[in-house]
């Protein structure tokens, strides 16, 4: 048990926290968008068109990430800073809500806010294809039911099970956007191996738990209902398990488990090195505080570990416990110069010397200061989104350069299929994918068995778009298991490639896109 601080050292932990969001976080607002970000973007655009995701629009995954573009389109406009502003506030809501639960659990204010430091710090060292991501949203869903967890096991009564239902609703939501992090719900099971006669496990306690998560997961599958949209959905999730069970092989476990610090060196020390006051934490007796923290890093790292890819975004829950261990080493690290030296100023003075080292040793350094750069300079937002790092198969600069090209070619109102992977090309022409099907991914992953050949064709029989955009250079094989570009794919779709070529000719080209025109 860490000894009691001053209570005004608490609001300073809260405010390094926020203020570590803000100055490490707020590049992202100018960061472009990533596949994932704008195949979302692009359905929630869609939703807001009037096309009802899942049964018009394809989508596969749960609804609550399509939800959350579209909040951030309707609070911040159709562009693609709106889900970065989103994720901002979302951040700095989740570093203050880990701040909180490290109060909760009796730790110094050092070390909250230094966890809240650390938080930013692993985060924001990612790229842009990570951040605004479901895995990322939905491990933040584990802190305030966690919060509610702990205020529950401190009361009694009516207050008890409302905290227990609220705790379990939280992560309902978390489920929402993720269905692996549902096993963080192994939290609630942390009285019956700690806390000590203070903290006692009761079967109401997981029964209001799982009514809580049942009443949100229960209102998405109304809402789903009531859209017409849930059979659509439960088929898309049936169809998707091919998804699951194929993928590149896994990485040890080693590599899993560090694969979310990658991005700096140092930092990964560091919170390997935190586990030293966690083991002094240990011994010490401090039984909750272990296990939560084990309980928690655990199942985050079972929430990345089951889908099988050894993406790093997919271990994104484990950041709040990273970042609990990165906190204690540098609180540990100050009060250990502190005594060492005897002039607290001194030591305070070391540690920002060695957060700036920090800092700097991750690619958030020449990121933030490169983006301040341009923006000083009056450069155009393509010079910012130019110099993010990007797969072979993904280029953001190149996609939007043929939507103003594209844009030349279009009349309002002039309808649009892509056959390829580059969904967010519906969002920047402001025409919405009309044609179920946004993306070219159900057609060419390696399990298709045809089942959406003939509605597809169907659709664009009915209504033939007046442009077709076939798109090159986008082979995805650890998403699709196979080695193919969407336009090597169409001679292996030979409905799709006679349709395009008898009523279709190409009227522009760019290295990754044709624009094909209806003849007539």
């Amino acid at each position: 048990m860490t000894e009691t601080a001053p209570r005004d050292s608490w609001p300073i932990a809260y405010l390094a926290a926020a203020l570590a969001v803000g100055l490490l976080g707020w590049h992202t607002i100018f960061e472009p968008f990533g596949r994932d970000q704008g195949i979302h973007a692009t359905i929630a655009y869609a939703w807001g068109e009037g096309l009802t995701t899942y049964s018009e629009v394809y989508n596969i995954k749960p609804p609550l990430t399509t939800l959350m573009h579209r909040l951030s389109q309707m609070a911040f406009g159709l562009n693609m800073q709106a889900i970065r502003l989103a994720d901002l506030i979302v951040v700095l809501a989740s570093v203050l809500g880990l701040v909180r639960v490290m109060q909760r659990l009796n730790r110094s204010p050092a070390e909250a806010g230094f966890t809240g430091i650390g938080f930013a710090l692993i985060y924001y060292a990612l790229t842009h294809w990570e951040h605004a991501q479901t895995d990322g949203w939905a491990g933040m869903t584990v802190i305030p039911s966690l919060l509610c967890l702990m205020a529950g096991w401190r009361t009694e009564g009516t207050r008890r099970f409302l905290w227990m239902l609220a705790a379990g609703a939280a992560l309902g939501v978390g489920v929402g956007f993720k269905y692996t992090v549902a096993a963080a719900g192994l939290l609630v099971f942390v009285p019956l191996v700690a806390g000590g006669s203070e903290l006692r496990f009761r079967l109401s306690d997981l029964g209001a738990y799982v009514l809580g998560g049942a009443l949100v997961l229960g209102a998405i599958v109304i809402a789903l209902w009531s859209a017409g949209a849930l059979g659509p959905f439960l088929s898309i999730q049936n169809y998707i398990r091919g998804y699951i069970a194929y993928g590149p092989q896994r990485a040890d476990i080693l590599t899993q488990i560090m694969v979310i610090l990658t991005p700096s060196p140092v930092m990964a020390w560091i919170t390997v090195a935190g586990l030293l006051p966690w083991l002094a934490a240990l011994m010490r007796g401090e039984s909750l505080f272990v296990a939560i923290t084990l309980i928690w890093g655990l199942t985050g790292f079972l929430s990345g570990y089951v889908q099988g890819k050894g993406f790093a975004y997919h271990f994104m829950p484990l950041i709040p416990v990273y970042a609990i261990l990165w906190g204690l080493f540098i609180a540990a690290l100050l009060t250990a110069l502190t005594r060492r030296t005897g002039r607290p100023t001194l030591a305070r003075l070391i540690i920002l010397g060695a957060l700036t080292w920090c800092f700097v040793s991750t690619p958030l350094w020449p990121r933030t200061a490169r983006t301040l750069n341009l923006l000083l300079n009056d450069a155009p937002r393509l010079a910012i989104h130019d110099f993010q790092p990007m797969p072979p198969d993904f280029d953001v600069v190149a996609t939007q350069e043929f939507a103003a090209r594209l844009a030349t070619h279009r009349q309002a109102g002039d309808s649009l299929f892509l056959w390829g992977y580059e969904t967010m090309l519906y969002l920047l022409a402001q025409e919405p994918p009309r044609y179920r099907y946004p993306y070219a991914w159900p057609f060419v992953v390696d399990f298709h068995d045809g089942r959406y050949t003939d509605d597809l064709m169907r659709r664009l029989a009915a209504d033939p778009p007046k442009h077709i955009v076939v798109q090159d250079h986008d082979a995805t094989p650890w998403a699709t298991g196979r080695p193919e570009s969407s336009a090597e794919f169409l001679a292996l779709f030979p409905e799709l490639r006679t349709f395009i070529e008898v009523g279709y000719e190409e009227v522009d080209r760019t290295e990754r896109f044709r624009l094909m025109e209806r003849r007539d």
